[in-house]
């Protein structure tokens, strides 16, 4: 009896490797081990097939993580799925605009303010939400390839975005693909262990970002209204 690790010959009643100690596997287990491992390879293939819903809803289930693979299907699914929730984003932002011009006529100016830091809230926290769930899907669909998640930062180039998109459309790579065993860290581990803990941090990092960008929304506010002042003081003239 050989040692599958270290190859030396052993006494066919041994149980350990008399070189390296590896137990020893003989012919019946190794033929139960192999089907083992044949069956876990053939079960991914009877998998639900990719759809629109439980394609999007992956997206946002793997929002943070980056150590996983996502086959083409999946991909491109989610994607349509993420244009028609933007679509529906701006049209919530549009009507909440014209919800706060009718209340300007009105002069309820305590509710146009509120309504419209609720709009600034709703478009600021889709944008990088998307943003995020765009990154991480594109990292995961490149180890579904084999490449290095990396190569996503062509995104960031004019000419790169072609050439990613390419690599996009290719077809999953199984053989020799060490990105086919997940990896996830400690940190990244506690934070999916939490239940609703992604949607809330989600909710907060929006927040964040919108009281970061309303001192520049104001001051583009205030920059139209003085724009609109010299408009009118020229057409007095």
């Amino acid at each position: 009896m050989f040692c599958r690790l270290c190859g030396t010959k052993n006494p066919d009643d041994s149980k350990f490797c008399i070189k390296c100690g590896q137990e020893l596997i003989t012919l019946g287990q190794a033929t139960t081990a192999d089907t083992a491992v044949k069956e876990i390879e053939i079960t991914p293939n009877a998998q639900t097939p990719a759809n629109l819903v439980d394609s999007t809803k992956l997206m946002f289930e793997d929002i943070f993580r980056y150590g996983k693979c996502m086959s083409r299907a999946d991909y491109w699914y989610g994607v349509l799925g993420l244009i028609l929730l933007m679509f529906l984003v701006c049209v919530s932002c549009v009507g909440l605009q014209v919800l706060v011009g009718h209340l300007a006529s009105l002069e309820h100016f305590g509710l146009v303010r509120v309504i419209y830091d609720l709009k600034l809230y709703l478009l600021f926290t889709a944008i990088i939400t998307l943003f995020l769930i765009t990154l991480s899907a594109t990292v995961r669909r490149l180890h579904d390839i084999g490449m290095d998640g990396a190569w996503v930062l062509l995104q960031f180039i004019p000419v790169g975005n072609i050439i990613l998109l390419v690599f996009l459309c290719q077809r999953a790579e199984d053989e020799n693909n060490r990105y086919r065993i997940e990896t996830q860290s400690r940190f990244g581990q506690k934070i999916y262990g939490i239940t609703g803990l992604i949607p809330v941090m989600i909710l907060c990092i929006g927040l964040v970002f919108t009281f970061l960008m309303m001192p520049l929304d104001n001051f583009i506010a205030m920059q139209n209204i003085d724009t609109t002042e010299i408009y009118y003081d020229m057409d007095d003239y």
